[in-house]
């Protein structure tokens, strides 16, 4: 019986075709599978993995306990901390991807409630310091190749391993495409697939006739290739239904890929492991904030609905009675960033200042034409008829004679010529000088001195005696 391999799911059955041999067949398929455990309504149903000769093998079903699998999986970690990748089918019918550390396999396999279609696989340490993943599309007559290589160290736990692991299945701006560099590398993959083609032919007695397809692939440190996974497998039977390239394997609900970390001394956390009180919502640890019972009671009556959810217990009493207690007002609990923004917003001495209320920028406000033509009036009426007015003075020549040694003999005329450039007149305004209190008392303790009534004659007889000394 053959059963399906082509579309875009999980496509588990390709794992079964792998292992399945024809007459004469060794099992060596030219590349290694890592421990695959493929879990059909939520049981592990088989196992895959590569034997030390190199060959596909499947265990039987009395090693598929949760004890062995847990042994195996945990058995030769990873220095990166991760020790298993999870592929299921959600309820909207896409592809979700999850990594395990040993403390999440482990409640994996003893508590949690698995997906009707699963595969649980082993995590492969890659080449390099950072994950990759090659993905290869096959066709008889053309194959395109992508490396997708991760940003982040691998082996850095200082980082989230979601975003040291993911390639395809994240954001792109946590990845890098890279061209696939060496000739060699790609012409063993093709051949390596031609062959699984015509192996999967051969044990379906040409049932399944597969003519386009999409794998990924890892190189570990060794130059080994693993095959991973296919996302999307097309047989001959429907050559003109396309390829799904872009089918994205996404992130549980569980992890925000939407974070990056900029600074390995503030890394950020992608996944949600706290749970708000308040809103009861799945959150980041670092979105986290710390609040006082003050803060949550109000001069409401009751009981808050946030107290409640705390202490499901307290009667109206009991609350009364520690409402005014310091040591009950001071305790503290974890909300969200949103719960934590609105619960200081309505206390009234959080501190929090008031939003600025919109003023219009000054000068956007529209124009008056009727100030405009009056400032224009008051100008003209202030400038006199001819603003600038020409006047021309003529050169003056000032000679001055120049006696040198009597060694040199004969004098030197030096003629110096000034210009003064046309400047405007400033009307002259007819107005008295102002005389004030301070000036006349000057002028009359001055006379006093001099035993004077008029200090005019005097200061114009000091003048005159300057004068003539100069």
């Amino acid at each position: 019986m053959a059963f399906p391999i082509e579309g875009d799911g999980l496509l588990d059955n390709l794992f079964y075709y792998v292992w399945l041999k024809a007459a004469r067949d060794e099992g060596l398929r030219g590349f290694f599978l890592p421990d695959t455990v493929v879990y059909k309504y939520q049981q592990p149903r088989s196992w895959y993995f590569t034997s030390i000769d190199g060959t596909i093998k499947k265990k039987c079903k009395d090693k598929l306990t949760t004890q062995c699998i847990e042994d195996a999986f945990l058995r030769k970690k990873s220095e990166s901390g991760i020790v298993a990748c999870y592929i299921f089918m959600s309820a909207s019918n896409n592809r979700v991807i999850e990594f395990f550390g040993p403390e999440e396999l482990k409640h994996f396999l003893n508590y949690r409630k698995k997906a009707q279609e699963g595969i649980l696989q082993k995590w492969i340490d890659p080449k390099g310091e950072k994950n990759s993943i090659i993905q290869m599309v096959w066709s008889p007559k053309i194959c395109l190749f992508e490396y997708r290589e991760n940003l982040k160290d691998l082996y850095d736990q200082r980082y989230d391993m979601y975003e040291r692991a993911v390639t395809f299945e994240g954001e792109e701006f946590h990845s890098s495409s890279i061209a696939l560099r060496g000739n060699e590398l790609k012409k063993h993959l093709k051949n390596i697939v031609e062959l699984l083609v015509m192996h999967i032919s051969e044990v379906t007695s040409n049932k399944l006739s597969i003519n386009r397809m999409v794998l990924h692939f890892k190189q570990d440190k060794y130059d080994n290739l693993w095959l991973l996974r296919a996302t999307s497998i097309r047989c001959s039977e429907h050559q003109n239904s396309p390829l799904d390239l872009n089918s994205v394997i996404k992130l549980p609900e569980t992890v925000n890929g939407h974070k990056f970390s900029t600074n390995p001394q503030c890394p950020m956390a992608l996944q949600k492991t706290v749970l708000c009180r308040n809103c009861e919502e799945a959150m980041e640890a670092d979105r986290m904030c710390e609040i006082s019972y003050r803060m949550i009671i109000t001069a409401q009556d009751g009981i808050p609905p946030l107290l409640k959810k705390i202490h499901s217990h307290m009667t109206v009493d009991e609350f009364e009675k520690f409402r005014h207690n310091p040591l009950f007002l001071n305790k503290q609990t974890l909300v969200c960033d949103q719960c934590f923004l609105i619960f200081t917003n309505q206390w009234q001495t959080s501190g929090a200042l008031p939003r600025p209320q919109s003023v219009p920028i000054f000068g956007t406000q529209p124009l008056d034409p009727k100030k405009t033509n009056r400032r224009r009036e008051v100008t003209l009426l202030s400038r006199p008829e001819n603003q600038y007015m020409e006047r021309t003075v003529k050169s003056s020549k000032s000679t001055r004679a120049f006696r040198p040694n009597s060694a040199a003999g004969g004098e030197i005329q030096l003629a110096f010529t000034s210009f003064r450039s046309e400047i405007p007149r400033i009307p002259a305004l007819n107005l008295p000088r102002p005389r004030t209190e301070q000036q006349l008392r000057g002028q009359v303790s001055l006379a006093r001195m001099l035993g004077t009534v008029d200090i005019t004659s005097f200061l114009e007889e000091r003048y005159s005696n300057k004068r003539r000394q100069l």
